[in-house]
């Protein structure tokens, strides 16, 4: 599982743990972190498997200001613009190769997530890179779920002004308790 978001990949972390998969992050900028609780909720960037840093500033910034958060055993990446070219070559895709794929991880595509969950997701409405009808698809995927969108109404993509934390604490306050 792979997120390249914060909010997201607090979703996708408490998935994994539960699923036993492997999760990414690619961290690609120099997020603000202005008080503990903003620190905390960045670290989910480097609480995965595999650490991508978009650059080596990012390496470096990733170092400097999580070291308390990143542990010695997992791996740590530097790929340029969060792809790499040597590896994936999208005109060498076969289609057969992703089948083979699919079937050795035994993921079908066209299978629902059935499990008894409560799924929150916390979208900005003037979110410029991710629309809210994303949050809707993915909120679709889990048919047996508990499901909540929230949707807040100044919120932007970074989602960190104080009245969206607050929004975020209040939220998982609900999920613990």
């Amino acid at each position: 599982v792979h997120a390249r978001s914060r909010a997201p990949a607090w979703s996708c972390l408490f998935a994994t743990k539960l699923t036993g998969r492997k999760f990414v992050t690619t961290f690609h900028g120099t997020y603000n972190f202005i008080g503990s609780i903003k620190k905390i909720y960045n670290s989910v960037m480097v609480r995965s498997d595999l650490i991508i840093a978009g650059s080596n500033f990012i390496f470096s910034h990733i170092k400097d200001h999580y070291s308390k958060y990143l542990d010695p055993k997992k791996k740590f990446l530097v790929i340029f613009r969060g792809i790499n070219v040597d590896y994936f070559d999208p005109t060498t895709k076969l289609e057969s190769e992703e089948k083979k794929l699919l079937q050795k991880w035994e993921i079908n595509k066209e299978k629902k997530i059935r499990a008894k969950l409560r799924v929150t997701m916390i979208h900005g409405r003037k979110d410029e890179v991710v629309p809210v009808s994303f949050s809707k698809k993915i909120l679709k995927i889990f048919s047996n779920a508990e499901k909540k969108l929230v949707i807040i109404k100044n919120g932007d993509h970074s989602l960190s002004s104080p009245k969206c934390l607050k929004i975020f604490e209040k939220e998982l306050k609900k999920i613990i308790n």
